[in-house]
Parts: structure tokens; C-alpha cells; sequence
């Protein structure tokens, strides 16, 4: 196709978009450092250093250097009980050196996510996986919000796309990412159909489509062919 052809997709690049962002966290972090005489410190809670996230979770650490916050992992055994888990995030919410704490996921399978996630406190929940900010992305009030799901719509926002009035599926439900997405599509003032791997005639949905946010654990539950030309 030739790049006057109207079919031609339009590449989002994230790249871009994340240096603004870090110039601007790295000013905020500046200020913070001047005014309280260290810098701003997250805790990344890790249960094991086999696990698959640790790779994701030490590009964090490395995000972090750059913009000056001063991260850290608190890590635990691979064994660790439920009991130390909520322990060490209760001593690193009590610890006033510590302004945000993040849990690696996924949980050992023997510990509940609910226990870790309550034990969270929410002014330092960056990641806005406790109960009250998930309230308050709910109910549009400021809070903090899962990461993936503000970047896909920031992208969005940053890129001039518009929002308000387009109809946009979300397909996935998790509480970390589709849902979170659609939350903050609404508040965009989008129409919003969120789908998932036993939605009925999900093509149809994904053909009426101006916009398409694919958030789900399933290859191929999309094929180009049924997402609308400009969508």
C-alpha cells in the first residue's frame, strides 16, 4: 500500500511520549528531593528471584535511577508464607522513607491476593490495585491508577486522538487492565463495550468499533479483518 492509501494504519509510538514524561517526573522528583531532603523511594515487594517478572520488575528499578527516585527491591524467600508477605508490606508502609510500594504479580499460588492487596496502604498503592483507589478510578476521582491501562489511554491523548463520543471495545475483564482501560475510556467521554473470551459474536462488537483495546491472555482473538479501516 502507498502512504496516501487511507487504509494505511497510523504507527503510536510510545518511545517519544515516555521521554516527555520522564523529563517531567525528573523535575517533579527534583523538587520533592529539594523540599524534602531526599528523594521520593519506592519498594518493589518480590517473592522469589526466579520469577518470570523479575526481568519487568528490574527495568522498573533502572526507570526509576534515571528520573532520580531512589528504588529498591524488598524481596522474600520463594517459600515466603502469607503472613510475612502482609508483615514486610506493613513494616515498608509504616517505614517513612518509603512513598510508594509495588508487589510483584503474580502471587505464589498459595497466597491469597486479596490478603496482599488489603494490606497495601493505599496512599502508597502506586500500582491502584487496593480497594479505595479502584473505587476512586471508579467513581472518576483522582487516585492512583494501574499503569497499563493510564498508559493506553495517555498514548491515546497525547497522540490527539479523539476520545469523546467514539465507540471503543475492551476486550478483557482483569482488574489490573481491561477494566481499568474502560473506567478510563468513560471518563473520556467514549462508549464503552467491554468484551471478553465468552462474549457472543465478539467480531460483530469489534466491527462497529471506532477504537480497539485488546487486553486479554488469548493470541488471535482479534484479526484485523473484522477492525474497522480508520478504527
Amino acid at each position: 500500500m502507498s502512504m496516501g492509501d487511507p487504509t494505511v494504519g497510523r504507527l503510536l509510538e510510545g518511545g517519544p511520549i515516555a521521554a516527555e514524561i520522564r523529563t517531567a517526573v525528573a523535575e517533579d522528583v527534583a523538587s520533592f528531593t529539594a523540599s524534602q531532603g531526599r528523594p521520593p523511594g519506592l519498594a518493589v515487594v518480590i517473592i522469589g528471584r526466579d520469577a518470570p517478572s523479575t526481568v519487568y520488575l528490574e527495568q522498573i528499578l533502572r526507570g526509576c535511577a534515571k528520573v532520580g527516585i531512589a528504588a529498591r527491591f524488598a524481596e522474600l524467600e520463594g517459600e515466603a508464607t502469607e503472613a510475612s508477605i502482609v508483615a514486610r508490606i506493613r513494616d515498608l508502609n509504616d517505614d517513612p522513607e518509603v512513598d510508594g510500594v509495588i508487589v510483584q504479580m503474580p502471587l505464589p499460588r498459595n497466597i491469597r491476593l486479596r490478603s496482599v492487596v488489603d494490606a497495601i496502604d493505599p496512599a502508597k498503592d502506586i500500582d491502584g490495585i487496593h480497594p479505595l483507589n479502584a473505587g476512586l478510578l471508579r467513581l472518576g476521582y483522582d487516585g492512583f491508577l494501574p499503569a497499563t491501562a493510564h498508559a493506553a489511554v495517555e498514548i491515546l491523548r497525547r497522540s490527539a486522538i479523539e476520545i469523546e463520543g467514539k465507540d471503543a471495545v475492551v476486550i478483557g475483564r482483569s482488574a489490573v487492565v481491561g477494566m481499568p482501560a474502560a473506567f478510563l475510556l468513560v471518563k473520556e467521554d467514549a462508549t464503552v463495550t467491554v468484551c471478553h473470551s465468552r462474549t457472543t459474536d465478539l467480531a460483530g462488537h469489534v466491527r462497529r468499533a471506532d477504537g480497539v483495546g485488546v487486553a486479554a491472555g488469548d493470541r488471535g482473538m482479534v484479526a484485523g479483518s473484522i477492525i474497522k479501516p480508520d478504527a
